[in-house]
């Protein structure tokens, strides 16, 4: 194994789920959780790898971690280590016509503040292990991404009027900024967001069909 010094500058993020978050995600005990120590390279682990490196995009300097997205890149790193409840022979998970009305509502009235996977999962009464597959299971895309959709789309009618900032655009959207909100377009759709209402695109329309978590950071110069 090749070990790589450094004495420069460097930024750091790490992600710490504590034991009662865990077991809350898996509605298990730990001691029930397939929960080995692990250690290695992140080369090893291109997965583990991908997912910090979305954790690290999805935030700048200035902003912190969206926490519906941190709670299920957190989710998604403790299944790429290997904890699940689920066989591997598990049957298609979605949510019934009247949840996923009720997470259309849910989100709708609050796009513009802060909803954690928690939140999401506990009010239709699942764990958050398997409220994220149904939740794709039902609408195509995991539920961080269903409410990014949500929020460009209600920016992208907000534009056209020409009456408000790109500021005043983001906070009625759901951004915390414009700079958030224009990363935001640019990943999505690929355009900024006064050049996707230019070229007229139609808004981007739905798909038919938390505690114990923290982010540290370290800034070594």
């Amino acid at each position: 194994m090749s070990r790589i010094l450094w004495d420069g500058a460097y930024r750091a993020r790490s992600v710490s789920v504590s034991p009662h978050a865990a077991e809350r995600m898996f509605q298990k005990r730990l001691s029930d959780l397939p929960v080995a120590p692990t250690t290695g390279a992140l080369e090893d682990r291109p997965q583990i790898r991908r997912l910090f490196a979305a954790l690290c995009d999805d935030a700048s300097e200035t902003e912190s971690a969206d926490p519906l997205f941190l709670g299920s890149v957190a989710l998604a790193i403790l299944r790429a280590a290997g904890v699940s409840t689920a066989s591997k022979r598990r049957k298609p998970a979605s949510l019934t016509r009247l949840q996923a009305h009720k997470m259309r509502e849910l989100v709708a009235s609050r796009l513009t503040e802060s909803l954690t996977l928690r939140e999401m999962a506990d009010a239709l009464g699942l764990s958050e292990s398997y409220f994220v597959r149904a939740f794709r299971g039902a609408f195509g895309v995991t539920p961080h991404r269903y409410v990014l959709r949500e929020r460009l789309a209600r920016a992208q009618a907000l534009i056209p009027g020409g009456e408000l900032s790109l500021a005043e655009v983001a906070r009625l959207s759901g951004f915390p900024d414009a700079g958030a909100m224009g990363r935001t377009f640019r990943r999505l759709i690929g355009r900024s967001p006064t050049g996707a209402v230019k070229t007229r695109r139609p808004p981007i329309a739905a798909p038919a069909s938390g505690a114990g978590l923290a982010v540290q950071e370290a800034d070594h110069r």
